[in-house]
């Protein structure tokens, strides 16, 4: 009998009476109570009974909740479609994502906006590395170059990310002599960046995305790289995002 009772407070129509029942007294029951007292006050010549004030101090409660309930969801919904999220894709199936030209070929991470808040001075960096599922010692983290890279000696080449236009972060590049490397700000002395990535190894590179932004988390990104030696056959692949 309780699993029976369970299952019908559990189900869409019980749902759906309680909606209307709700609202039914909220929105129909105060106008019915108030012309009650109207009419027995005129009437009668006296007070209404107190259990009709009762009634009504009771669904003006229920009418005041719906109206906040309402206008809460309301202001849930705008926040949650105002709320930006970098989303993050990569790989030849990816539009814009890798790039060929003058021999030289760019494997490169888009970005893009879900959301209307902008997101500032955006900057990434390559913060583990492992080769065949051996990790690689770094003793610097490697910060990435945004496209299309720094542009004068006081660009600091962090970027806004606006709804509707795509950053890259430049991830692999891959030079005229077949040569792949981690294109960088700027090369640490500490790390040998152009003897890293060698061919005939598959390459996975943890990379932190990160923002001025408090309300904007850093995103940790893992990405693969299977070097064949050839970029035509080579592919750059998301593995995993955190937070998604």
């Amino acid at each position: 009998m309780s699993k029976i009772l369970s299952d019908v407070l559990k189900s869409e129509f019980f749902k759906w009476l309680a909606k209307v029942f709700g609202h039914w007294i909220a929105r129909i029951g105060c106008a019915g109570i108030a012309a009650f007292q109207l009419v027995y006050g005129l009437w009668q010549r006296e007070a209404p009974p107190v259990i009709t004030w009762c009634l009504l101090f009771g669904c003006f409660c229920v009418a005041v909740f719906f109206a906040w309930r309402d206008e809460h969801r309301k202001a849930e919904q705008l926040e949650e479609r105002m709320r930006s999220r970098i989303k993050v894709s990569c790989g030849k199936s990816v539009d814009q994502s890798v790039v060929p030209g003058s021999g030289e070929m760019w494997f490169r991470a888009r970005l893009d906006l879900e959301g209307r808040t902008a997101v500032p001075d955006i900057e990434a960096s390559v913060t583990g590395l492992w080769e065949d599922e051996q990790k690689v010692p770094l003793h610097e983290y490697l910060i990435l170059t945004m496209y299309p890279g720094m542009r004068s000696l006081h660009d600091t080449n962090l970027k806004t990310l606006n709804w509707g236009r795509p950053e890259f972060v430049d991830v692999i590049h891959i030079t005229k002599d077949s040569l792949a490397h981690f294109p960088l700000k700027f090369n640490p002395g500490s790390v040998d960046v152009f003897n890293l990535l060698n061919p005939g190894h598959t390459y996975q590179a943890r990379v932190a995305i990160c923002s001025s932004s408090p309300s904007h988390p850093t995103k940790v990104c893992m990405f693969e790289f299977e070097w064949t030696g050839d970029p035509d056959t080579s592919d750059l692949r998301l593995v995993s995002v955190t937070p998604p």
